[in-house]
């Protein structure tokens, strides 16, 4: 009766810990831009942006739901911009600064494929003179299937990183085309 009693109390954590929501990861937000390199290159942007601020993300409640947090937005976008070879080496060397607010993160509450809609605020501003050359909001949304996790809060996890990786592929492509 004992044995059985615990193998009921590890099964029960088990069970709570595959349910637990884990907030978005940085890695997984992160756009290979390394096609777009080349176009980077001749833009005014190549290598003179530099991240300002980035607002506007939550803290995963781990008994609640994954949600995407400003640090880890803050990591992608940053790194997403470097690989794309539009970030400044220095702040001395940036020619543009650039706000991103995270406004709106649209989560489905239950389903087989989860779609997350963000709704992104990119600002760019010359820095030289404080002139504002690119605002635009971008909405974007990801679909994470049944197929790509089992577990519900795995796939709203996955639908959240693509979201997100979507919107700021979006945003690369947007300002790599306004010139």
């Amino acid at each position: 009766m004992r044995e059985y009693a615990s193998r009921l109390v590890f099964s029960f954590f088990v069970f709570l810990m595959a349910g637990c929501a884990s907030p978005a990861q940085k890695q997984n937000m992160i756009v290979d831009q390394s096609a777009l390199v080349k176009e980077a290159e001749n833009s005014r942007f190549s290598q003179s942006l530099m991240i300002t601020s980035v607002s506007g993300g939550e803290e995963t409640n781990p008994l609640w739901t994954s949600e995407i947090d400003s640090d880890a937005f803050h990591g992608a976008l940053t790194d997403s911009l470097k690989h794309s070879g539009l970030i400044a080496e220095t702040p001395e060397q940036a020619k543009y600064e650039l706000r991103a607010i995270l406004a709106k993160v649209k989560q489905p509450s239950i389903g087989f494929n989860y779609t997350v809609t963000s709704d992104i605020s990119y600002l760019i501003t010359e820095k030289s003179s404080g002139n504002l050359i690119f605002e635009e909001e971008i909405s974007t949304p990801y679909t994470a299937s049944l197929g790509e996790s089992i577990y519900g809060v795995k796939r709203l996890r996955l639908a959240n990183e693509g979201s997100i990786r979507e919107n700021i592929k979006t945003f690369i492509a947007r300002i790599l085309s306004t010139e």
